[in-house]
């Protein structure tokens, strides 16, 4: 067992894996953590330990992609520091820096972690480098996200001949879902595995509901309305993949009228638990092809007007890589002091073509919406855990992910309510029982009720941290109008005081604000919810909702409730009456049905 403390706390999982790694006679460690279970901190964990014992000294970090690279040479820095790695903490990007640089920071000793993609080690030029960098120190390697190396593949041969060289003292594999296909795992099956259930009860990733709806797709042929399934576009297309729908889509004229529930509902839902939790919760939207994701976003944008909702694809009919990149940052944007912050989210909801499953590090993803056929592989399943990472409400307690997907899927058949948590540590093509199985389809009337108030943050505007640098500043101004010394000590408790109570000042008017504004979103959302059960209730049953039948219902309710209370003001009392006006006419559709003047 590993003696090493950290500054931060192993988890359950991730002390086994650093216990084992320890082991004296252990070269190699596969081992399955789910997503948001902490595979980095994992991974500098046990290298750290190595470290400690004289067995390693230097660390190379593989990824599939460029921007799990640009994650890692991101935040991977906060990692190595609470994992009290010792000496340089800087991350040596391989491709970036290129033979000179890479190899002059190993010799020299600035660098002891360096990194590069599977694609760029398979290349002539970064597998050069690596090789002139493994000639010397003692290495360990860690591939994460193993499960895409198969045996006599180029990656899984890439990732072989690394651990012939002498300087390979160590292999650490990770995944969160490490089955493949005919099970030709180049790296074996796990030596250890934590499963999602058990990291749920250790509240270190979301509890997952799995819920399926119907879900259409409307052209116009000759005037009249034809609706598709997810798998009549596939036949349509004699293939699933997005260039084969792409090409049926840009055929054919689609209209954007109506909203199926698998959009309408997730997104909905959403937005009650924004208005319960106060968290920043996000939407997910996986479409068929580009022509697709801008169709639904259309449909968002008019059904959600206050959302912010955009789009991500590559090729033809795709988006450029900065524009794909810029929106991404805007959905995902980069961690502060080592976390993810609400308050940087730019984007609610992003449709995506391929785009936003494995390695977009995501916490605040609450709904992921599957608009392509939901069948049963490890992208789907990567996709699905962009809802896992943990988060909490206000009183600690665990936000509920939910994974929404066409009835007649892999998912919709086989993987419905919290068994959905159990298909990530299921090989695809069997099927488990589980008691708390779900096979319940749900309709489009599956709406929550708004809370009886909603979750105001209130920040402690105590001031924890005393920059001594503005401190003195304050002194200096104090000394030229007094005259004091600034040695004088009365000077510098003068100074202090000062300086405290502008920053507590600064910190209320700042409340204030924030208070405000989360009030305003608060009535926003829920004027948003009790509109769409008003037009639920003036749509017929099992019909889809027209996308501009709420806008109208949303501007009735605004002049009724106007008339009553007057416009919204920056002002919390009336906020509240505005929140608990739109609370009342909620309970009144649920138990009498619209009022007259609704109808």
């Amino acid at each position: 067992m590993s003696e090493l403390s950290f500054k931060k706390d192993p988890r359950p999982g991730q002390r086994r894996v650093i216990d084992l790694a320890a082991e004296k006679d252990r070269r190699k460690l596969c081992a399955q953590l789910p997503t948001g279970y902490g595979k980095t901190f994992t991974s500098v964990a046990v290298y750290s330990t190595l470290q400690e014992q004289g067995r390693v000294d230097r660390l190379l970090y593989i990824v599939p992609s460029t921007g799990q690279l640009e994650q890692f040479v991101q935040d991977g820095v906060t990692d190595l520091d609470d994992a009290c790695v010792k000496g340089s903490t800087l991350i040596c990007d391989i491709a970036f820096y290129g033979a000179a640089q890479s190899i002059k920071r190993h010799r020299q000793n600035s660098c002891q972690v360096f990194a590069c993609t599977i694609q760029g080690l398979s290349s002539v030029r970064v597998k050069a480098i690596v090789s002139e960098l493994m000639q010397s120190g003692r290495w360990m390697i860690c591939v994460d996200e193993y499960h895409h190396y198969g045996i006599d593949k180029t990656w899984g041969n890439a990732i072989a001949d690394l651990t012939r060289f002498p300087s390979c003292c160590f292999l650490l594999a990770l995944s969160a879902t490490p089955h493949r296909p005919d099970d030709d795992s180049s790296l074996g099956k796990p030596d250890i595995v934590v499963t999602y259930r058990e990291a749920v009860k250790q509240k270190a990733v979301k509890p997952l509901e799995c819920h399926s709806y119907t879900y259409r797709v409307d052209a116009i042929d000759n005037g009249d309305v034809v609706s598709y399934t997810t798998q009549d576009l596939a036949d349509m297309a004699d293939d699933s993949s997005p260039e084969a729908i792409e090409r049926v889509f840009r055929r054919m004229r689609w209209s954007p009228k109506y909203i199926s529930p698998l959009v309408d509902v997730p997104i909905s839902r959403m937005i009650r638990q924004r208005i319960a939790t106060g968290q920043k919760l996000q939407a997910l939207v996986g479409a068929f092809c580009c022509s697709h994701a801008q169709l639904v976003c259309e449909q968002i944008k008019a059904m959600f007007p206050e959302l912010a909702v955009d789009w991500v694809g590559t090729g033809t009919n795709g988006r450029s890589d900065k524009e794909n990149r810029d929106i991404l940052k805007a959905f995902c944007p980069p961690k502060v002091d080592g976390k993810r912050r609400k308050q940087d989210i730019k984007l609610d909801v992003l449709v995506h073509v391929g785009m936003a499953g494995e390695g977009l590090d995501t916490v605040f993803v609450s709904e992921v919406i599957h608009l392509n056929p939901a069948n049963r592989n490890n992208s789907n399943d990567q996709e699905n855990g962009r809802a896992a990472r943990w988060l909490a409400d206000e009183n600690g307690e665990p936000i509920k992910g939910f994974i929404n997907v066409e009835s007649g899927t892999d998912y919709g058949r086989e993987w419905l309510g919290r068994k959905i948590e159990l298909s990530f540590d299921t090989p695809p093509g069997v099927i488990i029982e589980d008691e708390e199985e779900e096979t319940t389809e749900r309709d489009n009337s599956d709406l929550p009720e708004l809370p009886e108030e909603p979750s105001i943050e209130i920040i402690d505007c105590e001031c924890t941290k005393i920059d001594t640098g503005e401190v003195q500043h304050m002194a200096n101004a104090l000394h030229q109008v007094s005259g004091v010394s600034l040695d004088d000590p009365s000077l510098q408790e003068k100074a202090l005081e000062l300086y405290l109570k502008v920053r507590r000042q600064a910190a209320e008017a700042g409340n204030e604000r924030s208070i405000i504004e989360q009030w305003k979103e608060a009535v926003s959302n829920a004027l948003s919810l009790v509109a769409r059960r008003a037009a639920l209730l003036m749509t017929a049953p099992g019909a889809r909702m027209d996308k501009g039948l709420i806008g109208d219902v949303k501007k009735r309710i605004n002049t009724r409730k106007k008339k009553y209370l007057g416009a919204v003001d920056a002002d919390p009392e009336l906020l509240s009456k505005h929140y608990n006006w739109l609370k009342n006419l909620e309970n009144q559709l649920i138990n009498e049905g619209l009022p007259a003047w609704l109808k």
